[in-house]
């Protein structure tokens, strides 16, 4: 996982980025603020959408 500033012509949004080497599977997000609440909301996102368990080691 990985957070990014991305230059828009609407600003500076911040983009969470989360890619599985393996599969390829991939999920992004764009947050107006990159902070602990929007992290953990996109780990949320993560768990729900990821086609798989995911495993911590």
């Amino acid at each position: 996982m990985d957070v990014a500033e991305a230059l828009t012509a609407k600003g500076k949004p911040y983009l969470f980025v989360a890619m599985d080497r393996t599969s390829k599977f991939a999920l992004t997000q764009f947050v107006a603020r990159a902070n602990r609440q929007t992290a953990w909301a996109f780990l949320e996102l993560l768990l729900e959408d990821v086609p798989y368990r995911i495993d911590s080691h």
